[in-house]
C-alpha cells in the first residue's frame, strides 16, 4: 500500500491500496481500483478487467462503491437503442460466480453502490469496464470491500444494492440522466432498530 496521512493520533500511518493498472488482481480488502490517469479521462478505447481475489474465509459478497464512476451514456432517441450501454459502446460489467450478476451500466454513477454475490470456491468475481471510441468523460474511482458472511454489512441474497439507516435517497443507476435499459435487479433496505415499517416520498 501507500501512505496516506496519519492515524491513531498520530502514532500510525493510514495505507491504501490503489489499483491503477488496466488488468489487475484485487488482492487486500478496502482496494481503490481507478484509472490511470484519474482524476483525469481515461484515454482510448479499451477495456480494463479486474479480478476479486478471495482472500478471506467465510466470504459472501463483495461491494463496490462508487466513489467516482463517469462513462459515455447510452443513446436517449432511436428505435430499439435507448437506454442501451453496448450501443454507447461504454460498459461496466460486475460478473459474480453463482451466475447472478448484477446489471450491466453505463454513464454516471458517482455515489452508487453494487453488492455482489461470490460463491463458496474459486475467483470470488470481476469487474470490466469497457469504454468505445464515442467523445466523452470516462473516470472511475472504485472502493473493493470485502463482506463476510458473518458481517454485519452483508446484504440479503440477491441484493444488488442494500441501503440502511433510517432515511436516505434512493435513484436508479445514470439517475438523473437516461434510464438504463435491462436493469432488472434488487433494491432492499434494511430494517432498523424498533422500526416496522417504511415511507417513500
Amino acid at each position: 500500500g501507500s501512505a496516506d496521512g496519519n492515524c491513531a493520533s498520530g502514532f500510525g500511518v493510514c495505507c491504501m491500496f490503489i489499483l491503477t493498472g488496466c488488468t489487475a488482481s484485487v488482492t487486500q480488502n478496502c482496494t481503490y481500483i481507478r484509472n490511470a490517469e484519474f482524476p483525469n479521462t481515461a484515454s482510448g478505447s479499451q477495456t480494463c478487467t479486474y479480478t476479486f481475489n478471495r482472500i478471506c474465509d467465510n466470504l459472501c459478497q463483495i461491494r463496490l462503491d462508487f466513489d467516482n464512476l463517469v462513462t459515455v451514456g447510452p443513446p436517449t432517441t432511436g428505435t430499439n437503442t435507448v437506454g442501451l450501454c453496448s450501443t454507447s459502446g461504454d460498459t461496466v460489467t460486475a460478473t459474480s460466480p453463482t451466475g447472478a450478476s448484477p446489471p450491466v451500466i453505463c454513464g454516471t454513477n458517482t455515489g452508487q453502490h453494487m453488492y455482489l454475490e461470490t460463491g463458496s470456491t474459486g475467483t470470488a468475481g470481476t469487474l470490466a469496464l469497457a469504454f468505445g471510441t464515442g467523445t466523452g468523460t470516462r473516470t472511475y474511482n472504485i472502493k473493493v470491500s470485502y463482506v463476510q458472511c458473518s458481517s454485519t454489512s452483508k446484504a440479503p441474497e440477491g441484493c444488488v444494492r442494500y441501503y440502511t439507516g433510517s432515511s436516505g435517497t434512493v435513484t436508479s443507476f445514470n439517475y438523473p440522466n437516461q434510464f438504463l435499459a435491462n436493469q432488472n435487479y434488487a433494491t432492499c433496505v434494511r430494517t432498523e432498530e424498533g422500526m416496522c415499517g417504511i415511507q417513500w416520498s
